[in-house]
């Protein structure tokens, strides 16, 4: 029993794994820093986000796709083989394009602020370029330890319709996440 089950995964995790060399459509970190402004550290960060054909064909036939920046700042520790979680945050924008328009719209679902774009490319570039976000309160932390931030940018599969949601569960097309990008956080004294 137990190796029927191990080797359905294997097929299963097979079939939804692109062949090495394969041209993928991915998500990528490209930079990031924080700085601080007025007591909260703000993030700077350019993201790539190249959508997959899937996506692509489900966005111009008018399923809002939602985009989720997630944040996290830990605690270096020197003992301990993990960080601790300081804060955690989590960005998502709705990206939609209207055929009646011919013009793709950018929600940031956390503020509720609406942008509309020409094209695609200048869509996923504001969404992309993060400047001056405001990140965390600088006296959550302390001058004496050392921190990191991490980010990382994912299509929320759960966002979509249900019908579509079971296809892109299996299809490699829609598993569109960046690796974890980490940077230090360099934490000023308090005055």
């Amino acid at each position: 029993m137990f190796l029927r089950n191990l080797l359905y995964l294997l097929i299963l995790f097979a079939w939804g794994t692109p062949a090495p060399g394969m041209d993928l459509h991915e998500f990528r970190v490209r930079s990031a820093s924080a700085i601080l402004v007025s007591g909260v550290y703000q993030l700077q960060a350019r993201l790539e986000l190249n959508l997959s054909d899937e996506v692509l064909q489900a966005l111009e036939s008018g399923v809002p796709i939602t985009l989720i920046l997630d944040m996290t700042v830990e605690r270096k520790r020197r003992y301990i083989p993990w960080n601790e979680s300081v804060a955690s945050l989590e960005q998502r924008y709705r990206l939609e394009f209207h055929s009646l328009s011919e013009q793709y719209r950018v929600t940031n679902l956390n503020a509720d602020v609406r942008e509309t774009y020409h094209n695609l490319e200048h869509a996923l570039r504001a969404i992309g370029e993060l400047e001056d976000f405001p990140m965390l309160d600088r006296r959550l932390l302390s001058s004496r330890e050392h921190y990191e931030v991490g980010l990382r940018v994912r299509l929320d599969i759960e966002s979509l319709p249900s019908p579509l949601r079971v296809v892109a569960y299996v299809s490699p097309g829609w598993r569109l996440v960046s690796p974890w990008y980490f940077f230090p956080l360099v934490v000023n004294p308090l005055r």
